[in-house]
């Protein structure tokens, strides 16, 4: 098995138990009825993303991105559906995941219809990916906020920031192999705002083990 072989199926592995590791926390969700328990604009940015890639990776011929999208689709599907099923009342989440959907569909038409050459598609579909994998990596600062405010770093779960750390990982030697700047990019930020959370965990350590 090749290097590039071996970092796509490292790659995959990653992201599906990373997505596996959120389940508890959905169950949860439904079990308690707390909407809390799952960040629901992380999933729902986390579903539009998921889309954006299943049409990237249909124009690059690329099965591992078509296959990694199309799984992570499922798995952030069930967790919109799951927290929009328990909140109280549920015209706000409802109404974000209908805009949200309006505006992806408002895009792919203007993408079809209007950019139509499949290079510009690309990029544009790309950069789309770019920000929304920006914004999703760059939300744990404000975990990491919220731990220098409160001095204490029992907020942050260990096994998250693990699988965080390692699928960020395998995308940026993924998306370098690859030798797409759409890809790799954003986790850049992710490994930052891991090494952040690391830092808080140094820092306030006997404060996590005192609560």
């Amino acid at each position: 098995m090749e290097v590039f072989e071996m970092v796509e199926l490292g790659t995959q592995l990653v992201t599906y138990l990373m997505m596996i590791s959120a389940i508890p926390a959905c169950i949860a969700v439904y079990k308690f009825r707390d909407p809390n328990k799952l960040n629901y604009i992380f999933c729902l940015l986390g579903l539009l993303n998921a889309f954006a890639g299943i049409v990237y990776g249909q124009i690059l011929n690329n099965d591992a991105l078509i296959t990694i999208n199309w799984v992570s689709a499922v798995f952030q599907a069930v967790f919109v559906m799951t927290i929009i099923l328990v909140s109280q009342p549920k015209s706000k989440p409802m109404t974000q995941a209908t805009m949200a959907g309006l505006g992806l569909l408002t895009f792919y038409q203007y993408l079809i219809h209007v950019v139509v050459h499949e290079t510009a598609i690309l990029n544009m579909l790309g950069m789309f990916m770019f920000v929304v994998a920006t914004i999703t990596w760059a939300t744990p600062a404000i975990e990491i906020r919220d731990c220098m405010q409160k001095k204490s770093s029992a907020d942050i779960s260990i096994s998250m920031l693990i699988g965080g750390i390692a699928c960020a990982t395998m995308w940026l030697l993924y998306g370098l192999m690859l030798n797409d700047f759409y890809i790799y990019s954003p986790n850049i930020v992710g490994l930052v705002t891991s090494a952040g959370k690391v830092v808080c965990l140094m820092k306030y350590s006997s404060k996590r083990k005192t609560e």
